[in-house]
């Protein structure tokens, strides 16, 4: 009996002892981390990531510089830390856990970089190049000066951000309709410009393969730099339908008709084997006849982790983020 007695006494002792222990536990130091290093060193402690904020404090570009609690302060109830990172440096999205939530994304500092590395930067971020306007500009020429949304906002991965870059001078927009997309492209380049998004297009007069429209028009003058937009016959094609099939047949189906692929990962942790990398949706309904070239966006099913910016698929499997307006066209047809 004595013996019970005493093994409940410690049992009572040993419990109250625990209790103590974890009300002992103090907050992780994060300060210095990147935002993933921050992220799994919580995890590992059970503990969560709350809100995630900017701020200019002169440290490193994307790493904690505050934290709520403070480092040695009690865990709160919910486990919840919030971190506040040095604006400008690359984010990953922010993992929501479920899988109907958008994943978030901070807006990088695009200011003075090239129109390359502001790309680069963005899709790095999980976000995707919008409008870009070239203007001439008391500024570094060839570089971002100005940007929507701005840098540390917090926003939806894959989200536009519009950009305008700098140039010393204007240039005439020469003629390029009824030129051959390569032949229209140098033109361009000659005149100081560049060539923009290009439309494939049918049922208008012109030849194939040859430009039939072009904006800015011809003769006016616009900021060097500036991509000039084209529309390019082509013969038409018949969008095949490729929902239900696995992602590699659908592309091969599509490139069979000489059109491009444009892949949207739609990520759920709770996606069947069976039914991993499945298309489940098509931008454009089958049977439809389009312009060959045309990009169909499909949206495929994964359980693995990607960047939710549509992918652009070239014959040879390489894959590049989309950028421009398709972004939106593309998520918004998914």
């Amino acid at each position: 009996m004595n013996v019970s007695r005493t093994i409940r006494v410690h049992s009572i002792l040993l419990a109250a002892l625990l209790l103590a222990l974890a009300g002992c536990k103090k907050t992780p130091d994060l300060i210095g981390m990147t935002e993933k290093e921050a992220r799994e060193t919580l995890e590992r402690k059970n503990l969560n990531a709350g809100q995630v904020t900017t701020a200019k404090r002169g440290e490193t570009p994307g790493t904690v510089v505050d934290q709520d609690p403070k480092p040695g302060e009690k865990i709160p109830d919910d486990k919840t830390i919030a971190l506040v990172l040095e604006a400008g440096g690359e984010v990953t999205p922010e993992p929501t856990g479920d899988p109907d939530e958008p994943q978030i994304s901070t807006v990088p500092d695009l200011t003075g970089k090239t129109q390359a590395d502001a790309e680069t930067a963005l899709t790095e971020a999980h976000l995707a190049r919008g409008a870009i306007d070239v203007v001439v500009e008391n500024h570094p020429e060839g570089t971002v000066f100005f940007q929507d949304p701005p840098a540390g906002t917090r926003v939806p991965a894959a989200t536009l951000v519009n950009i305008k870059v700098a140039s010393s001078g204007a240039a005439p927009v020469p003629n390029v309709v009824g030129d051959t997309q390569e032949a229209a492209q140098r033109k361009l380049v000659e005149a100081g410009l560049a060539l923009g998004d290009v439309t494939p297009v049918i049922g208008v007069p012109g030849g194939i393969g040859r430009v039939v429209e072009q904006n800015p028009d011809a003769g006016v003058r616009v900021a060097k730099g500036q991509p000039v937009r084209v529309k390019v016959r082509q013969a038409s094609a018949r969008v095949p339908n490729v929902a239900g099939k696995h992602r590699k047949d659908a592309q091969i189906d599509l490139f069979t008709r000489e059109l491009t692929p444009v892949i949207t990962w739609l990520y759920n942790p709770r996606t069947l084997p069976a039914q991993e990398e499945l298309v489940v949706s098509q931008s454009i309904a089958a049977n439809t006849e389009v312009a060959k070239q045309t990009r169909v966006g499909i949206s495929v099913r994964t359980r693995i982790k990607r960047s939710s910016i549509p992918e652009v698929v070239s014959r040879s499997g390489a894959t590049r983020a989309l950028t421009g307006p398709s972004v939106a066209e593309f998520l918004k047809k998914r």
